[in-house]
């Protein structure tokens, strides 16, 4: 009368449960005064702390994340260690060579280094908060320069 699943039936259920929209596509363009913010990294992270994703700021100030976290999440940035290391948005040439940039992705060296406040640095500081949604979504993010 009854009939016996295979053990792993419901392993399968759940995990495909687990996984369905935790993570999301994200693009968009970040700027600060009008200028895009090119030469770094953005990082959503949940509110609970428990999952987040990056993605790299192209020198057009743009980026594609596909691995947001849905849900609310805070935003920040990091660009203070490229400074020096990327051109500056006033011209010219990187201002350092080291060590470090030997490890960076090539598309940030000929990226253009524009100087956010140091708030947007670290999530607890930036007061950015977005709330990602399954599938795929644009979300511009200005960033006010005082």
């Amino acid at each position: 009368m009854f009939r016996r699943l295979p053990f792993f039936v419901p392993l399968l259920a759940f995990a495909s449960g687990c996984s369905g929209a935790e993570y999301a596509e994200a693009t968009g363009t970040v700027t600060v005064a009008g200028r895009p913010v090119g030469a770094g990294v953005v990082i959503f992270t949940s509110t609970d702390g428990v999952r987040q994703g990056s993605a790299l700021l192209l020198d057009d100030g743009k980026y594609r994340m596909v691995d947001a976290p849905t849900g609310a999440v805070t935003v920040h940035f990091q660009t203070q260690h490229l400074k020096g290391l990327a051109k500056p948005a006033t011209g010219g040439k990187p201002s350092r060579e080291s060590e470090v940039a030997k490890g960076l992705d090539p598309r940030v060296m000929g990226s253009t280094y524009t100087a956010i406040p140091e708030r947007y640095e670290r999530s607890d500081t930036s007061g950015l908060t977005l709330t990602i949604h399954p599938g795929t979504q644009v979300l511009d993010i200005a960033l006010d320069p005082k």
